[in-house]
């Protein structure tokens, strides 16, 4: 005889689940379509952004729009053209730029990367002393890299940033890390090392109009099960992301993991 106790936890979590489903369902993600590895409309693949999308909803449905302008965005969220956008800081100079738009709790965190070939021994900021630094123009490797100094030499691109160190034009560089762990997921002899800045660090969100307070709620809530379940963290793993881990209810960083 099977005791219905035992199955209390089971039906609980099914029963939640099922209600989280039903919060998400028919919503419409803005997405790019050509801007890996963060979303992609067709092979080789889809984007950490978009399998999250389709874990937070299985029957959502994308908006596929260049997405390297913010206001575009924007305006087609206030629109209602789409409702959900990833990949937006969890800042307060944001959140003060755009009173309009709700950010979810967080589902990673961004942060840089020192890159660089296996067994030269440059794993930390210092080693970067007297060494070449490539850095993307712009970026906050850039930005790093002259506040400290370094000899950098500047490229227009994450990708031929990367193979800059793969080429040995440079001794290193640093890099954001989704970037830099997707290029690095199928070059071997390459380190890809978190670098612990908190200025470089930066909690990522999901935007929404401020007005759907109940979707918020249901989003906030199924980021929550995806973090816990780590499903989050599986689903950058796919891609090559180093994870700087987090408590799915803490504010800040418990350990650190990275790279190669």
């Amino acid at each position: 005889m099977i005791r219905l106790s035992l199955l209390g936890p089971v039906f609980v979590l099914v029963i939640v689940s099922a209600v989280e489903a039903a919060e998400l369902s028919g919503v419409r993600v803005c997405a790019d379509p050509a801007n890996l590895p963060f979303s992609s409309k067709g092979p080789p693949a889809t984007g950490f952004e978009v399998d999250l999308a389709r874990e937070l909803a299985p029957d959502v449905a994308f908006h596929w729009v260049p997405t390297y302008r913010w206001p575009v965005v924007a305006k087609l969220l206030l629109d209602r053209r789409c409702d959900l956008f990833f990949g937006l800081p969890l800042d307060p100079r944001f959140v003060d730029d755009n009173r309009r738009i709700a950010l979810s709790r967080p589902y990673y965190v961004m942060g840089q990367v020192l890159v660089s070939r296996a067994g030269e021994g440059i794993r930390r900021l210092e080693d970067l002393q007297g060494k070449v630094v490539g850095v993307e123009v712009a970026s906050p490797g850039d930005i790093l890299a002259v506040q400290r100094g370094y000899q950098r030499r500047v490229y227009p691109t994450p990708e031929e940033t990367f193979e800059a160190v793969r080429a040995r034009n440079v001794d290193a560089a640093v890099m954001l890390s989704p970037s830099a762990g997707w290029l690095a997921r199928k070059t071997p002899g390459l380190d890809v090392t978190w670098i612990r800045d908190p200025d470089g660090e930066f909690k990522i969100a999901i935007g929404m109009r401020k007005e759907d307070r109940e979707l918020k709620t249901a989003v906030d809530r199924a980021i929550k099960r995806l973090l816990e379940e780590k499903k989050v963290e599986e689903i950058l793993g796919r891609y090559g992301i180093p994870v700087l881990r987090e408590s799915p209810v803490a504010t800040q960083p418990e350990a650190v993991s990275g790279g190669r």
